[in-house]
């Protein structure tokens, strides 16, 4: 089971799967009551060769030993140490009551030195947290058999076991904490919000304010009602950052500012939090990272108040309270060409304020929009991290004579939202490409949300395999049918010529006069109606055992009789039905 496979390895690798394999014989060994009774020898000998891994990848040996970097990274140590791993906590099971708190005592140890490694390598190598999210044993049995087998209010982090939790959520959070897109895609395929979920009720702060911070990443919209009982957890991490800003070294209970910054913005993307951020009283320590003389404070401090600003709720207790300041970086030359600072004042603006508004520029847009040739532009929408990508679909579609606004062409100098204002203004249809980091974005979600207002097409284009959409930008394409051009199962060339018959069909509509409302107008009627999960399920049940009553039901409760129309929002029903 633990055999080295036959492949070339270095000798630091030789070495410690040599230890590894050392370390889980003995282990199988202390499995009885006899052993663990008269073995004090075999569990020391089982402590040094663990503890012999440990001094192997610590900090200083990684700094001064390529060697160990490269036998860190070995996908094959990394499978064997995950295998010991799984079979220490199964021998726990295995272990008679009377027995059970000397082997516990034994595991705990074991797993405290093997994830301490793995908390280290998480933390300062990027390929380690690419290999170990691709080890599905360990997330898919390790992770949760582990912690289901503590009691989570009682752990504490100062022992074995509950370093041995502790080491574990923090690896997780490592791996998260590197926002790297294939590290996300793997580790959104296991459920560790499920398992991590009980600590967050945890005594020990060290331990309930990891279990936080690695749900604020793993979580999404759907599983948001995870953080309805942690409003103590979200209290602690802001006046962690609070006191943090105040301390000389820059950190408070080893979570230093920037970290502690970016986990409340992780918390604040989920939109349930917003409202309960500013509730816990987290917009007098934004303004301390706004005062700040660090670039970085700065940053993240406009960065988590542009998150905020989305919350219709505050929308205007933060600009009545940042205005002065938001208006000293505007003048300020190192921010003044901030596009997060800039997207920030746009969206805090009423609309008559904003430069290149509809409001604001009424009879320009009219102008527009009575132009034959706007009529046919297509603005493309995208994170900066799919450029290749995109400059692929702009070259193609280009090709095809569509008529294309995307900023690497079209922007000019200035202000980068009055650009992006007009550009919607002056297009009919937007094109998102998808991604989690466009999902995760301001600056996509606010081109996103006021190309809805200005009530431009939709159409959502796929970008990252398995990726799917979720909280805003899920509602928002909710009804609207998906183009994947990730190439998992048709080229990106077939998908675009797909794509260009949809487009030439809407243009064809506005050639003719003939509207239809998006998909995402219908998700929004539906949402604004209120309707219960009840109602959804009653016009489901209506429209699969009578169609045609159905298609009655729409025209006199809801006024539908377009086709185009009835479909947007049958599909609507469906999708939100499968919310509820």
């Amino acid at each position: 089971m633990f055999s080295v496979k036959a492949k070339k390895l270095s000798p630091q690798v030789k070495d410690c799967c040599s230890e590894i394999e050392k370390a889980t014989k003995l282990l199988k060994q202390l499995t009885s009551p006899a052993a663990l009774e008269s073995n004090d020898a075999g569990a020391s000998d089982l402590f040094t060769s663990v503890a012999q891994l440990a001094s192997v990848f610590s900090t200083k040996q990684v700094a001064e030993n390529p060697d160990v970097t490269m036998a860190v990274n070995d996908s094959n140590l990394l499978a064997m140490s995950v295998d010991l791993l799984i079979a220490a906590v199964e021998s726990a099971d295995e272990v008679p009551s009377s027995s059970a708190k000397i082997f516990n005592g034994i595991v705990g140890n074991v797993c405290q030195c093997l994830l301490g490694i793995f908390l280290n390598a998480t933390n300062w190598s990027l390929d380690f947290c690419r290999q170990l999210s691709q080890q599905e044993k360990y997330f898919k049995e390790f992770y949760p058999r582990l912690l289901s087998s503590q009691d989570a209010k009682q752990l504490d982090s100062r022992t074995g076991r509950g370093n041995a939790v502790y080491y574990t959520i923090g690896a997780a959070f490592n791996a998260y904490f590197k926002n790297d897109s294939e590290v996300f895609s793997r580790l959104s395929e296991f459920d560790l919000v499920s398992s991590t979920k009980p600590y967050l009720q945890c005594g020990d702060t060290t331990v309930s304010t990891a279990a936080l911070i690695l749900i604020a990443f793993a979580v999404d919209e759907k599983q948001s009602d995870v953080f309805l009982g942690a409003k103590d957890n979200i209290a602690f991490l802001i006046e962690n950052l609070r006191k943090a800003l105040g301390s000389p070294d820059r950190s408070w209970r080893g979570y230093d500012v920037i970290e502690v910054a970016k986990c409340i913005r992780r918390l604040a993307l989920n939109d349930s939090n917003k409202d309960l951020l500013i509730e816990l009283d987290l917009l007098p320590t934004v303004k301390k990272l706004l005062d700040s003389s660090n670039d970085e404070d700065v940053a993240e401090g406009i960065e988590i108040l542009f998150t905020l600003s989305f919350s219709k709720k505050f929308r205007q207790k933060i600009w009545k309270e940042f205005r002065e300041v938001i208006g000293l970086l505007e003048v300020s030359p190192k921010w003044s060409s901030s596009k997060q600072l800039q997207g920030l004042v746009f969206q805090l603006q009423d609309a008559s304020e904003r430069p290149g508004s509809a409001a604001s520029t009424a009879s320009a847009s009219a102008g527009r929009k009575k132009s034959k040739k706007s009529s046919r532009r297509v603005m493309i929408s995208y994170n900066h991290g799919s450029k290749a990508a995109v400059e692929r679909l702009y070259n193609l579609l280009t090709e095809a004579q569509v008529d294309i606004w995307v900023d690497f062409k079209d922007m000019k100098s200035g202000s980068v939202y009055q650009a992006m204002a007009n550009g919607i203004e002056g297009s009919s249809v937007v094109l998102m490409c998808i991604t989690r980091l466009y999902n995760e974005s301001n600056n996509c979600r606010l081109e996103v949300e006021y190309a809805h207002e200005c009530g431009k097409k939709l159409i959502p284009l796929l970008l990252e395999p398995k990726y799917r959409t979720n909280g805003w930008l899920g509602f928002l394409t909710l009804a609207e049918l998906r183009y994947d051009l990730t190439e998992t199962k048709c080229s990106f060339e077939s998908k675009v010529q797909e794509l260009l018959v949809a487009l030439q069909s809407h243009f064809n509509q506005l050639d003719s006069g003939v509207t239809c409302r998006s998909g995402s107008a219908v998700g929004t009627e539906i949402t604004e109606r209120g309707m219960s999960g009840l109602e959804l399920q009653f016009l489901a049940r209506t429209l699969a055992r009578s169609p045609e009553y159905f298609g009655r039901v729409l025209e006199r409760h809801f006024g539908l009789s377009k086709l185009l129309d009835l479909a947007a929002f049958v599909t609507a029903i469906e999708e939100l039905q499968d919310c509820e």
